[in-house]
């Protein structure tokens, strides 16, 4: 019997807009972020919420891991915690019902996103989500970020989704050295193939 579960975005899905003003002004309070914002970042947060995702836009996401070299974990995670309780109040109205019926249907309740995953975990812990799948950045012994992504998770997420749906599953990178386009062409043809497998004939 194949187990089902419900997968949902975070930005501009589960909530009305972006998430980074709020994780930004929790981390500038928490002494994480310098007190002053960067050029243009209000511009890039209102025209997300507006149109959505960016070539800038992305281009910043693809610098977040090193722009976060140096910071604490610890630090980065109890402002998440406090930038989750606000969070939590700008939900879509209908998320919390849809929530709920997948959970009536025996369905887990996952929030995927490129959100770092310290910044965001606290927030599913908010809403009782049952997992998340997220950007993990990688750390020191001291428990600094160290500006690179931790392990090999695309790997293992891939093995888990093949193993778990008893799938036969081949990915082979011909060539790219970009991850973030790397990562973009895997998932898009991995969802081109599991919407052709499951087609009916």
């Amino acid at each position: 019997m194949a187990r089902e579960a419900a997968f949902f975005d975070l930005d501009r899905t589960l909530l009305r807009g972006a998430s980074g003003p709020i994780l930004t002004a929790a981390l500038r309070e928490a002494g994480v972020l310098p007190d002053r914002s960067f050029p243009g970042e209000s511009l890039v947060y209102k025209l997300y919420d507006v149109v959505g995702e960016t070539l800038p836009g992305m281009a910043l996401a693809r610098r977040a891991a090193t722009f976060a070299a140096g910071w604490s974990a610890d630090a980065v995670v109890e402002a998440a915690t406090e930038a989750a309780k606000v969070l939590t109040g700008r939900i879509q109205p209908y998320a919390r019902q849809l929530m709920d019926e997948h959970r009536a249907a025996g369905r887990p309740v996952v929030l995927a996103t490129t959100t770092p995953f310290d910044m965001v975990k606290p927030f599913a812990d908010e809403l009782g989500l049952d997992d998340v799948i997220a950007t993990e950045y990688a750390r020191s012994d001291e428990g600094l970020y160290t500006g690179g992504l931790a392990g090999d998770f695309v790997s293992q997420f891939l093995h888990e989704l093949a193993h778990g749906a008893g799938l036969t599953l081949h990915v082979r990178l011909i060539d790219g050295e970009d991850t973030q386009h790397v990562l973009e062409a895997i998932f898009k043809a991995l969802g081109v193939a599991l919407a052709e497998a499951c087609h009916s004939r």
